[in-house]
């Protein structure tokens, strides 16, 4: 047993993905091409100092972003914001017409879930469950009528 922050395992898989990205980026595909990427959060891209694949993650959250807090219930710039960059996508707010041709991701995470139990009341939460459900609704409804 190991006392580093990652661990034996944990460690061959962040070196294998190391190796991976590498190598995408060495050898990039042509095949693809995305206007946008549209990720509905989990707990893999909006990390909320948690990592399904690296356990948790050390002090400080949300300063090493421009050394201020982010504003986001992680510790600043997201893997999403990364590979936006990296797929030289200038905006987060999509064209209309890109909503067709998109690259989808959608999962279900716990880290919104976890910051409403600990910071909101049971009141606030059930006023404010079904006014989420109604928005995700509606939201799904519209990206339905763009495709």
């Amino acid at each position: 047993m190991t006392d580093s922050f990652l661990g034996p395992k944990k460690s061959q898989m962040a070196a294998a993905f190391g190796v991976v990205r590498m190598a995408s980026l060495l050898y990039p595909s042509r095949a693809c091409h995305f206007p946008a990427i549209y990720n509905f959060g989990d707990s893999n891209s909006d990390t909320g100092a948690v990592s399904v694949a690296f356990g948790r993650l050390p002090p400080p959250y949300g300063e090493t972003f421009f050394g201020k807090p982010s504003g986001r219930y992680s510790d600043g710039r997201l893997i999403i914001d990364f590979i936006a960059k990296g797929s030289q996508i200038t905006s987060n707010l999509p064209k209309p017409g890109d909503f067709s041709k998109a690259l989808y991701t959608l999962d279900s995470g716990q880290n919104d879930l976890h910051y409403g139990l600990v910071k909101l009341t049971r009141k606030h939460l059930k006023e404010s469950t079904s006014n989420i459900i109604n928005q995700f609704s509606l939201s799904i409804e519209v990206v339905f009528v763009f495709l």
